[in-house]
């Protein structure tokens, strides 16, 4: 049963003594895809993704109250180490969802291209009253059309390139509906974005398809007290599988990473 909910994948070695890093998938719910920025990440961060399974149903509420138990939970051999809350397109709605509701547990948390953009795009949310009643076939023209969309396939290597293209195969049709109704759903008021006050960090792609990012992190910097937006200008929705994305050097960069690195697990 517990398979069938919302549940961590660890992405890094178990690591007490170093900051917590929890990333949040896109549509796809699979964390795994965040595999690449591990790889600089784990030298000063325990890293866990969220796992959403196909048949999970939770809403905003029932989602990001798993989450904060998850978290917890991982927190509990030493509770006092920081959380970086990083959440891609779908997962930047439930990061922001999360901090909202749970503000003394997170201390940091970056947005990549949000999709709480997604009601300024009426045609996607068509998606969701249609998407249940495609035949498979005309189903996998459509998970194509998507994977174009997403990604600026040049700048992934062919086995990231794989990796999404699987991910998104592995989304049946009911399961696109929900995220896309919950999608549809979620709205954040001025007000609730002023209430956050961690520093915040917005990564917006400049040739995203798929979302109107630039536009949507100029909105959310107009309102969120700590954030800044670093602009990718070149790069696509699925940045994160950009060979020259890391994560870890803007952090770097942004002064974000003040303390030593960690020796190698």
């Amino acid at each position: 049963m517990c398979d069938r909910l919302p549940h961590f994948l660890q992405l890094s070695a178990v690591r007490t003594e170093a900051d917590l890093w929890v990333f949040l998938p896109g549509m796809d719910g699979w964390g795994s895809l965040f595999g690449r920025q591990v790889r600089e990440l784990q030298r000063n961060f325990e890293v866990c993704a969220l796992r959403i399974p196909a048949e999970d149903r939770l809403d905003w509420e029932g989602l990001s109250d798993r989450l904060i138990d998850l978290i917890t939970a991982q927190l509990r051999s030493r509770a006092n180490r920081q959380v970086y809350l990083c959440g891609e397109s779908f997962g930047g709605c439930l990061a922001l969802q999360t901090v909202l509701k749970a503000p003394d547990l997170i201390s940091h948390l970056i947005l990549v291209n949000p999709a709480s953009s997604f009601h300024r795009r009426p045609w996607m949310m068509l998606g969701e009253s249609i998407v249940p009643w495609v035949p498979d076939r005309l189903y996998n023209l459509g998970s194509v059309a998507v994977y174009l969309l997403l990604a600026a396939l040049p700048r992934i290597a062919p086995q990231d390139r794989q990796a999404l293209w699987c991910a998104l195969c592995d989304v049946p049709a009911e399961t696109s509906a929900w995220r896309l109704s919950l999608l549809r759903q979620f709205t954040l008021t001025a007000k609730d974005i002023q209430k956050i006050a961690q520093p915040t960090l917005i990564l917006a792609s400049g040739s995203d398809r798929l979302l109107p990012s630039i536009s949507e992190a100029r909105h959310l910097q107009h309102y969120l007290p700590n954030s800044q937006v670093v602009y990718l200008p070149h790069s696509g929705h699925a940045c994160l599988l950009e060979e020259s994305i890391s994560i870890f050097s803007i952090l770097t960069d942004k002064k974000w990473i003040k303390f030593p690195t960690l020796s190698s697990p």
